[in-house]
């Protein structure tokens, strides 16, 4: 293989270009992709190409895994936090959640992220020190498709917006306290997020007080049980779209709008069979 090609030999005919090119093992993995070939003379090919399988998913992975987010600290910050430090004290959650958390603390890694602060690529950490009072532009690629993203922005208070536009969310199946107390936001565009298999979606904006508006329109929410406290102390929204949301299966919506002092109920829209149930819910 050189730079990202892979020179093979299987036998080929023209509109073979895009099959796939398979090592021959127990495993049958794929390789590559064929493309061409470099003629040996008019009739004859002298060797084929292919590009290298690894080289597509990277190119994958540039488009479809990415978060950009922007950072502002705040007064006489020393150090920020770019993602919640899983490796924290465990005993400080409940024996319920602790399953979740530790799951969660399998894919928030060194591993499976990379992070990039004003386009240079650092070493991986969950804080960032702090140069000056400047905005931080930081760039996570993440090396796979991830399941629980829980806890992610957990306390991350300097986080100002996000962008989660490139960001493949096929796999989540946990999204629960993923932006807890992130205090600093004021929107989020989720339109592009796929919450087919989403089956926790409690505490997610937890004491968001600076958000005003947010974007769930693509949220589909038939497999979440759990909505608790999902916009606990989100003083600032006044109004929120959940006309995409099916309840129908959610067993928990304890204080899903507890203490957000800025929203009428009015100002919620929801599906007309869920116009009774809302009527329970304390705001």
């Amino acid at each position: 293989m050189k730079d990202n090609k892979i020179i093979h030999d299987a036998s080929t005919d023209k509109g073979s270009s895009g099959s796939p090119i398979i090592r021959r093992s127990k495993d049958n993995y794929i390789i590559g992709l064929h493309y061409g070939g470099i003629k040996k003379n008019k009739n004859e090919y002298k060797y084929n190409l292919a590009t290298s399988f690894d080289s597509i998913l990277d190119n994958i992975i540039e488009q479809n895994y990415i978060i950009n987010c922007i950072y502002i600290p705040k007064k006489d910050s020393k150090e920020i936090n770019l993602l919640h430090d899983y490796n924290q004290d465990i005993k400080e959650w409940k024996k319920a959640r602790k399953k979740s958390y530790l799951e969660a603390k399998k894919e928030i890694t060194e591993e499976n992220i990379e992070i990039y602060v004003n386009d240079k690529k650092i070493k991986f950490d969950y804080k960032y020190k702090i140069k000056d009072s400047k905005e931080i532009k930081v760039k996570f690629k993440f090396k796979k498709l991830l399941a629980n993203i829980s806890y992610m922005f957990y306390r991350c208070s300097s986080l100002e917006s996000i962008d989660l536009s490139s960001f493949n969310s096929n796999n989540i199946k946990y999204m629960s306290f993923m932006f807890y107390e992130c205090s600093s936001l004021e929107s989020i565009d989720l339109s592009s997020f796929n919450t087919n298999n989403v089956k926790d979606m409690s505490w997610m904006f937890y004491e968001c007080k600076s958000l005003k508006s947010i974007d769930l329109s693509s949220f589909n929410t038939t497999n979440v049980k759990d909505m608790s406290c999902m916009f606990y102390e989100c003083s600032s929204l006044k109004s929120i779209d959940l006309s995409s949301f099916n309840i129908t299966n959610v067993e928990d919506m304890w204080f899903m709008f507890y203490g957000c002092s800025s929203l009428l109920k009015e100002n919620i829209k929801i599906k007309n069979k869920y116009d009774k149930l809302l009527e329970e819910i304390d705001i």
